[in-house]
């Protein structure tokens, strides 16, 4: 082959390889629309993002698993929520989850749970965490104190602080008890006489929060009605990952 042939069925393989990468970039997919943040919102949300994946590897597979799904998360900075909120979208699967400022994104308990929430959404499905005509969340203290048992395995689990607030009272033990000398979880399902436990936690979680919105004349879905046979399916789904 001469020289010119050479050059030219050098430059053909060079656009290939350059389309192709066009062609995979274009096709993939990211499950976090920023559109709606200013452009230092945008990268500092994005930044943070990153060093949570880098930081933890159960933040990583949340992300991951969330990825998976492919189901839109738009992001938000307004005034709709007290701290920060996850609002599903049953249209597209996926929701919105808004911050009341930017500064609230480098906690990465508020971020994580905000995450874990759609997760949690994507994960059981379309028609759960959606309000009925009662404007109640059916299972809604159910998502919420999942969400709390997830960052309390991840702290005992990595020899981190934790804490139970009120409403949370017992969960601290009950995490223990699914973790052995290790600092491991060793099963992936629970026994019937966890499951009431946990759902004994959830009642109380929920009976906490009944009195506290009529005290505090707030409108939380934390007080909603439980589903007595769901149990944290969407946390012990990421600890599965993560053991295995």
């Amino acid at each position: 082959m001469n020289k010119r042939k050479s050059f030219l069925y050098s430059q053909k393989f060079c656009l290939f390889i350059v389309l192709l990468l066009v062609s995979c970039r274009s096709n993939s997919k990211d499950v976090f629309d920023y559109s709606q943040l200013s452009s230092n919102d945008r990268e500092i949300i994005i930044n943070q993002i990153d060093s949570l994946k880098r930081s933890n590897k159960f933040y990583k597979i949340i992300f991951k698993e969330l990825d998976r799904l492919e189901k839109p998360i738009v992001f938000f900075i307004k005034n709709d929520v007290e701290i920060a909120g996850f609002v599903p979208n049953k249209a597209t699967k996926g929701g919105n989850i808004i911050f009341t400022d930017i500064n609230k994104i480098y906690n990465e308990h508020v971020i994580v749970e905000e995450i874990f929430h759609a997760f949690q959404y994507s994960f059981y499905g379309k028609n759960s965490m959606i309000k009925n005509d009662k404007g109640e969340v059916v299972g809604g203290p159910n998502y919420e104190y999942e969400a709390k048992l997830m960052r309390a395995i991840v702290n005992l689990s990595q020899n981190k602080p934790a804490a139970e607030t009120p409403s949370q009272k017992g969960l601290l033990d009950f995490t223990l008890s699914l973790i052995n000398e290790n600092g491991n979880i060793t099963s992936f399902e629970f026994t019937e006489n966890q499951h009431k436990l946990y759902i004994n936690l959830v009642k109380h979680f929920q009976i906490h929060w009944k009195q506290r919105n009529i005290n505090e004349e707030r409108n939380s879905l934390y007080d909603d009605p439980i589903i007595e046979n769901l149990g944290p399916k969407a946390c012990l789904h990421i600890l599965k990952i993560y053991y295995l």
